[in-house]
């Protein structure tokens, strides 16, 4: 599993189970402890090692395990049926910005339907509404909405919690 103090991937599972089971979270996270061989700087590293059959599971992202699912290594993705972590890729515009207009104009056309499509030839999970399911998507076994199984995150929450969040995985990892 990613280290949650150098790895976001492990952050955002870490702060799912927390926020999502409280005090539960927090055993669920204690049990798992003694079934993790190891703790990763980064959160592609465990899929990649469970691909090459140094370990049965990685907890990972699914870009990764959909990368090599199509790869044609010899794993399948589980996405669990609680507490799901996730991350979003986010544009912004810098206030420092020489050329705000066109900036906008661009960031307005990213979140269009005809971006979603262009998304969708080269990201593996696109959750644009409207965009098109892309067949890696099919290939994992992704359901068709992801809402169903992804946590719902505050990610205000989560970054305000963080030291101390990672204060007490490290109290009960360090075992």
């Amino acid at each position: 599993m990613p280290d949650p103090a150098s790895s976001g991937t492990g952050y955002l599972q870490v702060a799912a189970i927390v926020r999502g089971g409280g005090e539960d979270g927090w055993q669920l996270i204690t049990d798992l402890d003694k079934n993790i061989a190891q703790y990763t700087s980064s959160g592609s590293k465990p899929c990649k090692m469970a691909r090459a059959g140094e370990y049965a599971i990685g907890a990972s992202f699914s870009f990764v395990a959909m990368q090599s699912i199509e790869a044609g290594f010899p794993i399948a993705m589980v996405i669990p049926s609680d507490y799901a972590g996730y991350e979003l890729e986010a544009s912004g515009l810098l206030a420092s910005s020489d050329n705000k207009e066109d900036a906008k104009r661009f960031l307005d056309w990213s979140l269009g339907a005809d971006a979603a499509d262009v998304y969708s030839q080269f990201k593996a999970i696109v959750t644009v509404p409207g965009a098109t399911r892309t067949p890696a998507a099919d290939a994992a076994g992704l359901p068709s909405n992801l809402a169903d199984v992804l946590f719902p995150v505050d990610f205000a929450a989560s970054a305000a919690s963080r030291g101390e969040t990672l204060t007490r995985w490290k109290e009960i990892t360090s075992d």
